[in-house]
């Protein structure tokens, strides 16, 4: 059995409003090595990271703006949003220049692709173990036209022979599903035989005992704090 690597999904979302600074601070301050975060575009161009397609969920009352698509608004007005707990919203460049491990970076919208390969160029990141995922295949399948060596992973819901056809046409180099329950322990073993790593997503110490035992890589958590002292 191995430890897998401690992602904190969103950074340290169930304590800390979910991809902010705080958060990704939280997150690696409690034990994890890596982070998780999403990124959309904004209406002038800009990497911005936030999960949904709008702003609606995670504006606090306070807000000045409290509603709006983030495709539909520029820099200049999500940078003024004001998240809950006081937070705002990050551009992509202001967390890689704040996080300093290997991370998960989600492209939510394929339109952002150019935008996040021209803010992780030339970037002191570790490839070995940082990632590009989307659930977007025409994300990634840009991603690969564009910048061939990045290394990549789909995630799915659920690893079947269809997402092994995508896996090995995208020639990822890594399995991540967002549900733990589709990864037996065959599909880590073929990841494995293949040459890739496998990420899931768990809860608590008993998935952790799992993850051990079946040989999963990446252990990506909203609550990273709850199984990193067992990981140390």
């Amino acid at each position: 059995m191995s430890d897998p690597i401690l992602i904190g999904h969103r950074g340290a979302m169930a304590e800390i409003t979910e991809n902010t600074l705080a958060s990704f601070a939280r997150a690696v301050d409690v034990g994890a090595a890596m982070v998780e975060f999403d990124v959309h575009l904004s209406a002038d161009g800009k990497a911005v990271v936030i999960h949904d397609p709008t702003i609606d969920r995670v504006a606090d009352d306070s807000s000045p703006i409290r509603s709006g698509t983030v495709v539909d608004l520029p820099w200049s007005a999500l940078a003024t949003v004001v998240l809950r707990g006081g937070h705002a919203i990050p551009s992509l460049d202001e967390v890689l220049d704040f996080v300093d491990v290997p991370m998960l970076l989600e492209i939510k919208a394929p339109a952002a692709v150019e935008a996040v390969l021209a803010a992780v160029r030339g970037r002191d990141i570790d490839w070995a173990l940082s990632r590009i995922i989307s659930f977007r295949t025409e994300a990634l399948t840009r991603v690969r036209e564009l910048a061939p060596a990045l290394p990549i992973a789909p995630i799915t819901t659920t690893v079947d022979e269809e997402y092994w056809v995508l896996a090995d046409r995208l020639r990822a180099e890594t399995i991540s599903t967002v549900h733990w329950e589709s990864v037996p322990a065959a599909v880590v073993d073929r990841a494995h035989d293949t040459g890739r790593t496998v990420t899931a997503g768990g809860l608590g110490l008993e998935d952790l005992a799992l993850f051990r035992r079946i040989g999963i890589d990446g252990f990506c958590t909203d609550d990273p704090r709850t199984v990193a002292d067992d990981l140390r």
